[in-house]
């Protein structure tokens, strides 16, 4: 499983790079409103509608890769219980053959009631 930390951490680098971007383009807009002597409500305004859609994309972002790290995860856990019950049955065969034919014949019966 040490593919999926390197996996996780490529995604939380795209949504931290998101983030960032979507707080230094309102922060330029600011900036640049400021000195063009815009009154503060209408900076106020354009900043808040940046901010809202850099965080609907970041929320966006985070919320897909943690769902997709969350499924490769579950299949991981799924190969591994299947491999797991793979062993326990062919355990259980070579058990059951080791028995003489009439005990492994009344395990095999007990097993079906």
């Amino acid at each position: 499983m040490a593919g999926f930390e390197d996996v996780d951490g490529t995604r939380i680098n795209a949504a931290l790079i998101v983030a960032v971007v979507g707080l230094l383009v309102p922060a330029a807009i600011v900036i640049v409103c400021a000195v063009v002597g815009w009154p503060a409500n209408d900076i106020a305004t354009i900043v808040g509608l940046f901010t809202s859609v850099a965080g609907t994309l970041v929320g966006a972002i985070l919320g897909a890769q943690i769902g997709a790290a969350g499924k490769a995860n579950a299949e991981e856990g799924k190969k591994i219980a299947e491999q797991g019950k793979e062993r326990a049955q062919q355990l259980a065969q070579r058990a059951l053959a080791a028995l003489p034919p009439d005990t492994a014949n009344a395990v095999l019966h007990a097993s079906q009631v």
